[in-house]
């Protein structure tokens, strides 16, 4: 028979590798890096040439770092032998790249697009945010969204100087959340 305290012990061992686990598989740093990276990238297309490149852009772009991040959440799974919410991040950045893309075409490039389209970037994080059980992550989807305004006061490059500070966040936030695995 087992004793109240071997019993609390096998509880307080079997939470520890919980959370260990939780600590390996946490995985979302990575698109937050990769999709930061290409949203400061995105800063130096909208100033040189605006517009229909800058769509092109991110219609060239998005998707394919959203297959490297899917291809990365398969591998690691595979690499550890454990999988964890790998599907969930992909379904979600699928969602949000179509949502994302809807937005951002029927906005054609107004200032109201551009916010309607940064709504819903916060709202993808923000499901990262619940998925990683991240509260950093939170913090990040819940600037994002307020960062819309940017665009509805509309100042001369709204674009690129949103995406240099939001760009450089996301890397930021992605780089703290990979030091926490």
């Amino acid at each position: 028979m087992m004793q109240p305290t071997d019993a609390s012990d096998l509880i307080q061992r079997t939470e520890r590798a919980r959370r260990r686990t939780r600590s390996i598989l946490r995985a979302g740093w990575f698109p937050l890096i990769l999709f930061g990276a290409l949203t400061i990238g995105s800063a130096s297309v909208a100033e040189a040439a605006p517009g229909r490149v800058l769509g092109l852009y991110w219609l060239v772009g998005a998707p394919l770092a959203t297959l490297v991040t899917a291809l990365w959440y398969w591998r690691r799974e595979e690499a550890l032998g454990v999988s964890g919410e790998g599907r969930a991040h992909v379904a979600a950045g699928v969602a949000l790249l179509v949502a994302a893309s809807a937005v951002g075409w029927l906005g054609h490039g107004e200032p109201l697009g551009y916010a309607a389209v940064t709504l819903v970037i916060g709202a993808g994080y923000a499901v990262f945010a619940y998925l990683d059980r991240s509260r950093v992550m939170a913090g990040f989807a819940a600037l994002l969204a307020a960062s819309a305004v940017l665009f509805l006061v509309a100042p001369a490059h709204a674009y690129a100087i949103w995406a240099g500070v939001m760009g450089g966040s996301a890397v930021l936030v992605g780089l703290f959340e990979a030091s926490r695995t």
